[in-house]
């Protein structure tokens, strides 16, 4: 499975501090990062100097592949030329740039689902994926939503399995049933937490287990802080109990509101939620412990627009 993008920053995933550190003095980066809470490298390289895939075998060991060379570029020069008996001389230089292009590979594979994009609820398709995780062995976990279940897919295989859910895709509100699940997390041993939206309930399903527990909300719609309203995407955060952390004032544009926030990731640098702020047009930082949040793009007031500055339902 390649692990990288082809870009003069490479991003590689489920690679620990020492690989990391391994293939830059390896390709000779001229930087790097590595955060350990996600298992993520970046390394930092000239393009023209070393550009290359980074391939994780399936029996652990490792291996460079080099990509197509980079285009040409013109390279500065320099001449002197006497301008007196004297020997004094002036010297004139001239350097043409070629701005490099970058670009995603224009031709996807397709790795679950339908090649066509034809939804239905057998082992081979699926119908609006929403949340996409890998576990601990680099298989795919993916909220089926409409299909009410979540499947497990192994990269080269045809077919996925069911995991949360029921294969057939019939919704429930079972123990074993899920209804428009979106958002799920995995923790350190594939045991998994799904936001079960239809259900207004996050439910925690065992690695291997045929049902799963109620861990929060009750199953039914509510504002208390027992209950959810049509909760969306998740994060594991074993050291965190049942708090408000952002929002909480009714849905609005204030500061110290959100309006359907449909996605969040945490900042660990800012002690922060990056919240995707739907139905305001904007996403916002909201540090944990804060009244109030700031922006990050889009409009303070909830305008939408297709401008440079603004966005629509992000």
């Amino acid at each position: 499975m390649i692990l990288v993008t082809v870009d003069v920053n490479k991003i590689f995933l489920n690679m620990t501090c020492t690989e990391c550190t391994c293939a830059a003095l390896t390709v000779g980066a001229v930087g790097w990062n590595c955060v350990t809470s996600n298992n993520t490298c970046q390394l930092i390289s000239n393009y023209s100097a070393s550009d290359f895939h980074w391939e994780k075998i399936t029996n652990g060991s490792f291996r460079f592949t080099t990509f197509p060379p980079e285009p040409s570029t013109t390279t500065s020069m320099s001449t002197s030329t006497p301008t007196t008996s004297t020997s004094t001389s002036t010297t004139s230089s001239s350097t043409t740039t070629t701005a490099f292009t970058f670009q995603w590979n224009s031709t996807g594979n397709t790795v679950a689902g339908s090649a066509t994009g034809i939804p239905n609820a057998t082992a081979s398709q699926l119908n609006q994926p929403y949340i996409l995780k890998f576990d601990s062995s680099n298989a795919l976990y993916i909220s089926d939503s409409i299909n009410n279940r979540i499947q497990r897919w192994i990269i080269g295989n045809s077919n996925g399995s069911t995991i949360a859910g029921l294969a057939s895709g019939i919704s429930g509100s079972s123990s074993n049933t899920l209804k428009l699940p979106v958002g799920l997390a995995l923790d350190s041993l594939d045991n998994m937490y799904v936001s079960d939206k239809g259900n207004n309930r996050i439910m925690y399903w065992q690695s291997g287990a045929s049902s799963g527990t109620l861990v929060a909300g009750t199953g039914s719609i509510g504002n208390a802080n027992n209950q959810f309203n049509e909760p969306n995407v998740i994060e594991c955060d074993p050291s965190t109990g049942s708090t408000v952390v952002a929002g909480g004032n009714g849905a609005g544009t204030g500061l110290n509101q959100l309006y359907s926030p449909y996605g969040f990731t945490f900042d660990s640098s800012t002690n922060s939620l990056i919240i995707a702020n739907y139905h305001n047009h904007n996403v916002v930082r909201w540090v944990i412990g804060a009244s109030t949040w700031t922006i990050l793009a889009g409009s303070t007031s909830g305008t939408s627009g297709s401008s440079s500055i603004l966005l629509n339902q992000p």
